[in-house]
C-alpha cells in the first residue's frame, strides 16, 4: 500500500508540473496576443488537453481502483460517502476549475468586449431599393370538390388540362410614357420633374472632343478611383448592356437587363432616389444600347422582344421604329447606326438562320430589306466608322465576317469579303474606333484577337496580329464578355475578368496589361460588360446583379 500511494504521489506532483507548465505557455501566448478570438482558441485547446489527461488518469486507475476499494478509507470530506474513484474525479474537477481561475481567461474576455464597438459598419444600397413585404397568414382551409375533381353527387370528373399563363412577349405598339416605375404613386410626379430636371443639364453639354494621348490617359486611368458614392443598382436584372452619354458636364449611364428594363443613372445626383430612374420599354433583354451622336437626346434600344426604340429624352416619351412580324418568332440581338442622327439602323435578328436588316426611318416601315448572312446567330455587328458601307458580324458559327452593304441580296446566301475564324463562338467583334483598321474579337475559345488590315482605308487583307490568352468562360448566369475599344484611342481596350480579387481589365494592342481597376471593399463581383466614357477620363462596368460601378 505504501508502494500505491508513492505512485500516486509522484502521479500528483507530474500533474501539477504539467499544468504550471500548461499555465506559463497559456500566459506567454496571452501576453503576445491581445484579440479575442486567440482567448477562445486557447480556452478550446485547454479544455481538450485536461479532458484527454482525465481520461488517461481514469484509464491508469482502474487497476488501482480493485486494490483500493477493499480497504477503509478514512478521508472525512463532504464526499465521504463516495468511493476512491469519484472522490479522484471531483478532486480532478476541483483542481481544473482553479486552473480556469488562475489563468483569468474569462475576465480577460469580459474586459476586451467592454472596449469593442456596439456594431460593425452596415452596408448601404444606392439607387434600387427592395421592398419589403409583409408575411401574410396562411389559413389552411379544406380542398373543394373542384379541386378535387368531385362533382356535387359525389362522382370523380375528368382532369382538365389548363394551359399555363404565358408570359407578355412584347409591349402594345405605340408611344410610351418615360415614366419611371421605381418610386411609388405618390412620389411618381416628383421623380419625373427630377428626371426632367436632369435632361435639362444635358442641353448643355460641351461639344468639344479631344483625342487624348497614350501616355497621358494610363496616368490618369491608375488614378481612377471607386467610392461608396459611385456604386449603385440601376436596374432589376442581369446587366446586358451599357452606355455613357457624351456630355462632360453630367455623368449620365444608361443601362439594359435582361427583362426589358431600361435604367438611366444621373451618377452625381443628391435625390432621394440617388439619380436612378427605372423604365420598362421592352420585355426581353436588351443586348444594346445606343445614343445618337448628331442628336444625343435620343436613346436607341432594341430588344429580343423583336422591337427597336427610341427614347426620346425631350418629349419624355419612347417611340417605335421597328418591330417584326410576331408570328415569326425573330428576335434582335444588337444594332448599330448607320447615320449619326440615327434615322439609318443597322439591326441583327435571327431566327433559324441570322440576318441583318436595313432600318431606313425616312421610308415606310413595310419596306425594310433583310438580308441572310449566317447559319447561326449573330452576336454583335459594327459598323466601319470611315466607310459607312462595310460592317464586320460575330457569329455562334465561330467566325468574324466583313460584309459590303451594298453586295448584299435579299435572296439566296451572300459571301463575305474577309473571314476571320475562330475554334468556338465569338461573343463580340468591333472596328477600332477612328480609322476602323483593326477588329477587336470575344470568343468561347478563351481568346482575345486583334486583325488589322493590310492598309489604312483598306477593306482587304485582315490578318491576325494579336491572340490573347483570355478566360471566356462566364457561364449561364453571367453576361457574355466583350472587348470594347477605348472610343478616342485605337491601342487600348477594356475586358471583364473572372479572376479574383474582382477586376476590370484594361489592356493595350501589345497584349500587356496596362492596369487593373480593382476595390476590396466595393467591388466584389463579375463586371462583364465595361465601357468608357466618351469624353472624360471614367470607367463604367455593370454586373449581373444590375449594379453599376464608376470608376472616376
Amino acid at each position: 500500500m505504501i508502494g500505491i500511494a508513492n505512485v500516486k504521489r509522484s502521479r500528483l506532483e507530474e500533474d501539477d508540473i504539467a499544468n504550471e507548465s500548461k499555465k506559463r505557455k497559456v500566459v506567454d501566448v496571452c501576453r503576445r496576443s491581445a484579440r479575442l478570438k486567440v482567448f477562445d482558441k486557447i480556452e478550446n485547446i485547454i479544455k481538450e488537453e485536461i479532458s484527454e489527461t482525465e481520461k488517461e488518469e481514469i484509464s491508469e486507475t482502474e487497476e488501482d481502483f480493485v486494490v483500493l476499494k477493499s480497504e477503509p478509507t478514512t478521508v472525512n470530506d463532504v464526499h465521504s460517502d463516495l468511493s476512491e474513484y469519484e472522490k479522484m474525479r471531483q478532486r480532478n474537477i476541483e483542481e481544473n476549475k482553479k486552473f480556469f481561475a488562475s489563468l483569468e481567461i474569462f475576465q480577460t474576455k469580459k474586459d476586451m468586449l467592454m472596449f469593442t464597438p456596439n456594431g460593425t459598419k452596415k452596408s448601404t444600397t444606392r439607387g434600387l431599393k427592395s421592398e419589403k413585404k409583409k408575411a401574410e397568414q396562411i389559413v389552411l382551409r379544406p380542398r373543394s370538390l373542384r379541386l378535387q375533381n368531385i362533382s356535387p353527387s359525389g362522382e370523380y370528373m375528368p382532369v382538365e388540362m389548363v394551359e399555363p399563363e404565358k408570359r407578355q412577349t412584347r409591349k402594345p405598339t405605340g408611344p410610351i410614357p418615360m415614366v419611371p416605375t421605381n418610386i411609388k404613386n405618390e412620389g411618381k410626379e416628383n421623380l419625373t420633374i427630377g428626371f426632367s430636371d436632369c435632361v435639362q443639364c444635358l442641353h448643355n453639354r460641351s461639344t468639344e472632343t479631344h483625342s487624348p494621348r497614350h501616355n497621358k490617359f494610363v496616368e490618369a486611368l491608375k488614378n481612377l478611383k471607386l467610392t461608396e458614392e459611385k456604386v449603385a443598382k440601376v436596374v432589376p436584372n442581369r446587366i446586358c448592356s451599357v452606355v455613357a452619354h457624351p456630355s462632360s458636364s453630367k455623368l449620365l449611364v444608361g443601362v439594359g437587363d435582361k427583362w426589358g428594363h431600361v435604367g438611366l443613372w444621373d451618377v452625381e445626383s443628391k435625390d432621394d432616389n440617388d439619380g436612378v430612374y427605372l423604365f420598362e420599354p421592352h420585355c426581353k433583354q436588351v443586348p444594346s444600347l445606343k445614343f445618337a451622336p448628331a442628336n444625343s437626346e435620343k436613346l436607341f434600344t432594341c430588344s429580343y422582344d423583336g422591337t427597336v426604340k427610341c427614347g426620346d429624352l425631350n418629349n419624355m416619351v419612347f417611340n417605335d421604329i421597328y418591330s417584326t412580324d410576331p408570328e415569326e418568332d425573330l428576335w434582335i440581338s444588337y444594332m448599330d447606326l448607320l447615320s449619326p442622327d440615327g434615322s439609318q439602323l443597322l439591326v441583327s435578328q435571327n431566327r433559324k438562320n441570322a440576318y441583318v436588316a436595313l432600318i431606313d426611318q425616312r421610308k415606310s416601315s413595310s419596306s425594310v430589306p433583310s438580308y441572310m448572312l449566317h447559319d447561326r446567330k449573330i452576336k454583335t455587328l459594327s459598323i466601319h466608322p470611315q466607310n459607312r458601307n462595310h460592317f464586320i458580324t460575330a457569329s455562334n458559327d465561330t467566325t468574324v465576317a466583313l460584309w459590303d452593304l451594298r453586295m448584299l441580296k435579299e435572296q439566296g446566301t451572300n459571301k463575305p469579303l474577309e473571314v476571320i475564324r475562330h475554334t468556338r463562338a465569338v461573343s463580340s467583334a468591333f472596328f477600332s474606333p477612328i480609322t476602323g483598321r483593326k477588329v477587336l474579337s470575344t470568343s468561347f475559345d478563351d481568346h482575345i484577337r486583334i486583325a488589322e488590315f493590310n492598309e489604312s482605308g483598306s477593306t482587304t487583307g485582315l490578318e491576325l496580329k494579336l491572340k490573347l490568352r483570355h478566360n471566356n468562360q462566364t457561364g449561364r448566369w453571367v453576361s457574355n464578355f466583350r472587348a470594347q475599344w477605348h472610343p478616342q484611342l485605337e491601342d487600348i481596350f477594356v475586358v471583364g475578368c473572372m479572376d479574383r480579387p474582382r477586376r476590370i481589365e484594361v489592356y493595350s494592342t501589345d497584349g500587356n496589361v496596362l492596369h487593373n481597376c480593382m476595390d476590396d471593399e466595393y467591388l466584389a463581383s463579375i463586371c462583364s460588360i465595361n465601357e468608357f466614357h466618351p469624353s472624360r477620363d471614367i470607367l463604367i462596368g455593370g454586373n449581373s446583379s444590375g449594379r453599376v460601378h464608376v470608376f472616376m
